[in-house]
């Protein structure tokens, strides 16, 4: 054995990046694998760098990638080529000096350097799928996969020779989501403040700005007149917004970004939200009714793929962006404000439907790796 190895414990690289839905599960399996004796690694690029900053467990390292945002356009596609070779030289001198027992992708096209040299060093390889459809990188990676942990128990796109290889985790939520496990939920009644929190990603959206805002403006005046709204507006849009609101009796907080968005699910009697994996899991933890409005440009459609999963969890309505109005989005509003019971519902169904622990789930199906195959 490796006299390095005997002086260190045994060590887990994660691979991941290009968007906090990639980072978040990751960071959450990184805290369980400690907790269980690990030694973690963390590769990231530069657009998730601002999720490494708070990251102060002794046993966890961190790797940043030289790999951004992706352009569109002939120089895009070769300048990201031109990434992605630097990525794969620095994995390479990553891996060489952290020498992990395993790897684990988390799918995301700043994780396929990491991914693909280990696939060609031979290294112990597991993935993990955050969406309802598996994604381009681990559909490549799948065939040297020890296993695939899925999100959602129907994943699509999984070739069928490579079915066997699933192992149903959920997603791993972060931490604050964890501890509010038991977050108590009452649907409003009567003359009740009726609280919803909106909420478009990290670079807001015009489209939420427009039409939800449109939307709820539609509302009967005595509906209006109850509303607590807490929404995220792009900085350009803040001040229409708070003037449309203003003219239409309507409370609300507006900013371009939240960092307590935890507190705000807890207390939101409905959420209105894109269809990204972290912020759908996020919903079932916390058992919030949303409406749920996908990104339409989202790789292999796969926002749109997660919120239909959640429709059918009876956990959320799915508005297609393609579809969106005002009018829609009030009726939607109006068919959940007014009949508390059906609020009540769908919360009752995110319950039952949540990823409960899905990090320590993970973290023992890599703990089963290591003991078959005595790393």
């Amino acid at each position: 054995m490796d006299k390095n190895k005997q002086t260190h414990k045994r060590r887990i690289l994660l691979a991941t990046g290009g968007s906090g839905g990639h980072v978040s599960p990751s960071l959450s399996l990184a805290h369980a694998l400690t907790k269980q004796g690990f030694e973690v690694g963390i590769s990231y690029d530069s657009r998730t760098k601002h999720l490494m900053q708070n990251i102060s467990e002794d046993n966890i390292q961190t790797f940043e990638l030289p790999i951004h945002k992706r352009h569109s356009g002939l120089r895009g596609m070769f300048v990201f080529v031109w990434q992605i070779l630097k990525g794969l030289y620095f994995s390479a001198k990553i891996l060489r000096s952290f020498q992990p027992d395993l790897v684990v992708g988390f799918g995301s096209y700043a994780s396929f350097p990491m991914v693909l040299i280990a696939m060609i060093k031979g290294m112990p390889l597991v993935l993990h799928e955050q969406n309802a459809v598996l994604g381009q990188v681990n559909r490549f990676a799948i065939r040297s996969a020890i296993f695939l942990a899925v999100s959602f128990e129907n994943t699509k796109r999984v070739p069928p020779k490579d079915q066997h290889k699933i192992v149903f985790t959920g997603n791993p939520v972060r931490g604050v989501f964890e501890q509010k496990l038991a977050s108590v939920f009452h649907p409003p009644k009567d003359n009740d403040p009726i609280s919803i929190f909106i909420i478009a990603g990290s670079q807001g959206s015009f489209v939420f700005d427009r039409f939800i805002s449109m939307g709820l403006t539609l509302l009967p005046l005595e509906v209006r007149r109850r509303l607590n709204v807490v929404q995220q507006v792009r900085e350009e849009n803040i001040a229409a917004v708070r003037k449309l609101y203003s003219d239409h009796e309507i409370e609300a907080e507006l900013s371009p970004y939240f960092d307590d968005v935890q507190l705000h699910f807890s207390k939101a009697h409905l959420v209105v939200a894109r269809g990204g994996s972290s912020t759908l899991f996020e919903l079932l933890q916390m058992g919030r009714p949303g409406i749920i409005i996908p990104l339409k440009t989202s790789k292999d459609n796969h926002q749109y793929e997660n919120a239909v999963a959640l429709q059918k969890m009876g956990a959320a309505l799915l508005i297609d962006q393609n579809d969106i109005s005002g009018e829609k989005i009030a009726k939607a509003m109006v068919s959940l404000l007014l009949y508390p019971h059906l609020l009540e519902r769908m919360h009752q169904n995110a319950l039952r439907n949540r990823s409960i622990h899905a990090a320590e789930k993970l973290a023992s199906s890599i703990e089963e790796v290591f003991m078959k195959k005595g790393l």
